[in-house]
């Protein structure tokens, strides 16, 4: 399996051969290929949150759902309660 390290150096190398009007195109390709490859949702993320391209293209195959769920515990804070 590849890691995240990996899936971004192999972007890297793909990506810097692209004019950046094809970049988007390119990185949703990239990302489905690593789906149907066998990469986990964890470890496109992973990579996504080092580059914006990546993470559009996952976003917009997996939704935002991973976005979402981490905004569910950032906005928790135990210092409003009240009942403390």
């Amino acid at each position: 399996m590849m890691s995240d390290e990996q899936l971004l150096d192999l972007w890297d190398i793909c990506s810097d051969f692209v004019d950046v009007k094809q970049k988007q195109d390119l990185a949703t390709k990239f990302v489905h290929w690593c789906v149907d490859n066998g990469v986990d949702e964890q470890t496109l993320y992973q990579a996504g949150d080092q580059d914006p391209y990546l993470l559009e293209a996952v976003n917009e195959v997996y939704g935002d759902e991973h976005m979402e769920d981490e905004d569910e515990y950032e906005e928790y804070d135990d210092h409003d309660r009240d009942d403390w």
